[in-house]
């Protein structure tokens, strides 16, 4: 299986990177670095097509999705970004909730109004809710139920 991107790299309109490979002349056996551009045209993947790229297929919050599809911090909580992002690029790579047992996540079930919601920890009382339907997280959530 191939292992799944970063969030916000193939989640943006184009994105263009940088790449340096390295190769061998036929009249020399020196590694030589080659940068070339490489551009994805991530248009072809949708999170509406269940058998896309993307394992997380809705995102409710507005700044937990523009932190997965654009790599943008400024609607969450920059003390939370960094687990968050950790946690999304975990869920985008994850096909049950039992891949998201990680030891400081403390991965939960939870019942009542979130029955059949999956929670895992980001600070105090905040966490990231999700359920997984078919093999993809939905209704993926960031809040403080508590």
């Amino acid at each position: 299986m191939t292992t799944p991107s970063p969030p916000g790299l193939l989640h943006t309109k184009r994105s263009t990177l940088n790449v340096t490979t390295t190769g061998t002349s036929s009249s020399s056996s020196w590694l030589i670095p080659v940068t070339s551009r490489v551009t994805f045209q991530p248009e072809i993947f949708s999170r509406k097509d269940p058998h896309s790229y993307f394992v997380i297929q809705k995102i409710r919050h507005k700044g937990f999705e523009k932190l997965y599809e654009e790599d943008s911090a400024a609607k969450v909580n920059p003390d939370h970004a960094d687990k968050l992002r950790r946690i999304l690029a975990r869920l985008d790579a994850a096909s049950s909730p039992q891949d998201m047992d990680l030891p400081g996540y403390r991965l939960h079930k939870l019942k009542g109004k979130y029955e059949n919601h999956w929670a895992v920890e980001v600070s105090r009382n905040w966490r990231v809710v999700f359920r997984f339907e078919g093999g993809h997280a939905t209704d993926v959530d960031f809040v403080d139920y508590h």
